[in-house]
């Protein structure tokens, strides 16, 4: 199962359903619409169009300019969709639509098959370690971030400092969005990397 979730944040470990389950609509439409090419591009368009909005709003993807890979070439597919509804209409004369309509087919086809070349160039240079992935910068955040732990929880043994007064300072450093995001976080890494159940850690 590591294929489906690696992919993602760990707060959206479940976006590669969405993907399975967006590609199966796509296949679908084929099955209801054998011969129709109207339908199947409308509803090809409608369907990444719907996809690319959620996409966008939770940037699922745990290397962040797969996000925009990822919403660029659905865009593209979903105006190109569009632009060939026009060609594919059987009402009036099909050559003169094509004419008019080939230029913008075949530029946002260009760009699809460019951004789905710039992802692949991506991620050959990302696998040979061409590519900065902030892992330095990644291994001291999370150095800095086990030694607040460490130190916060030596304070509440000593009762130096109080459950409540560590609430009252998050609070008024971290918005609401910030520290539900932050909960999320610590909850993974104490049950993923350490096997420790969040409810037993924060007793």
């Amino acid at each position: 199962t590591a294929f489906l979730l690696t992919r993602w944040q760990p707060t959206m470990w479940y976006f590669g359903i969405i993907v399975m389950f967006r590609n199966a609509l796509i296949a679908f439409i084929g099955v209801l619409y054998p011969a129709d090419g109207i339908p199947q591009l409308a509803w090809t368009a409608t369907i990444l169009a719907f996809y690319t909005v959620g996409q966008s709003a939770t940037r699922p993807w745990r290397n962040g300019p797969l996000n925009a890979f990822d919403s660029s070439l659905c865009v593209c597919v979903a105006i190109l969709c569009a632009f060939l509804l026009s060609v594919a209409d059987p009402r009036g004369d099909a050559d003169s639509r094509y004419e008019r309509f080939y230029p913008f087919v075949t530029l946002f086809f260009a760009m699809a098959c460019c951004i789905m070349l710039f992802v692949v160039v991506y991620c050959t240079l990302f696998f040979l370690g061409k590519v900065d992935n902030n892992n330095n910068s990644a291994r001291r955040s999370t150095t800095v971030l086990m030694n607040a732990v460490n130190q916060i929880d030596g304070m509440l043994l000593s009762r130096a400092i109080s459950n409540r007064e560590v609430d009252h300072r998050v609070q008024q450093f971290l918005t609401t969005g910030e520290q539900i995001d932050l909960a999320h976080l610590m909850e993974v890494t104490l049950r993923e990397v350490f096997q420790i159940s969040a409810v037993t850690w924060s007793s």
